[in-house]
């Protein structure tokens, strides 16, 4: 990635979405959040405009911990974009990190009817409507994201979440098994993890948790804002950072 953009800023050095994607890689490898924040200022201002810079300040803001902030920046691309139904997909999912889960719930069931074919919606309508207890409606979502999208391992993540929340176990651990399988690889270990949880098997949760942390670049920071990690914080203990991040929801 670092190449890359190297290369599209050698042509134009105020390409304003390579430096929003350095920003982003300064966030999430580098763990810089204030060279991030330089980066992705200086992109707004060159194209205050573009809904994609808004969507990764969305990004950057809920790994840093900041919830209230992610929110606000998806507004922002959606208001410019409000044809994207992964916006709203991710603005919902946000919502639902932050604790708003009725909210969230709302805003994916309308995404739903509104984007049939958008997978990060019903991806994301099947996790929130699972927590919620709503099993039926999360396992219609898991099988709807499914069928646009096959086996890809983290969207199949979501059917075996809503199939081990409804209590339907040897489904869940039979979706598990196969997309472990998958020609697309496993999926993120941040993403079996509430899928073990759900399951019971708390050890297994935390090694991918761990795993996770070490090597999950993408979606580690979820693991300390996701209510439905809950469980897995009391079973291994409350880390500092952990206490930033539900100060940074509260």
């Amino acid at each position: 990635i670092r190449e890359a953009i190297a290369r599209a800023r050698a042509l134009d050095p105020d390409h304003a979405l390579s430096l929003a994607i350095r920003g982003t890689v300064r966030a999430f490898a580098e763990r810089d959040f204030a060279a991030a924040w330089r980066d992705l200022d200086r992109a707004v201002a060159l194209d205050p405009e573009y809904s994609r810079i808004f969507r990764l300040r969305g990004q950057v803001a809920l790994a840093g911990g900041q919830v209230g902030r992610a929110i606000d920046e998806y507004d922002a691309a959606i208001e410019r974009a409000p044809l994207d139904g992964d916006l709203a997909a991710g603005r919902a999912w946000t919502a639902f990190l932050g604790g708003r889960t009725q909210d969230a719930l709302k805003a994916l069931r309308a995404a739903a009817a509104r984007w049939p074919d958008v997978d990060t919606v019903h991806a994301s309508l099947a996790a929130v409507a699972s927590w919620a207890g709503h099993h039926d409606e999360a396992i219609a979502a898991g099988r709807r994201t499914m069928e646009i999208d096959g086996d890809l391992p983290n969207f199949a993540t979501t059917l075996a979440y809503a199939y081990a929340r409804a209590g339907r176990t040897e489904e869940a651990s039979a979706l598990v098994a196969r997309i472990a399988a998958s020609p697309d690889g496993p999926p993120s270990p941040s993403m079996l993890v509430p899928v073990l949880l759900a399951l019971g098997d708390r050890a297994g949760a935390a090694a991918h948790a761990d795993l996770a942390r070490r090597t999950d670049v993408a979606w580690r920071h979820t693991l300390d804002v996701d209510p439905r990690m809950v469980e897995l914080r009391t079973f291994t203990g409350t880390a500092p950072h952990l206490v930033l991040a539900a100060a940074s929801v509260g």
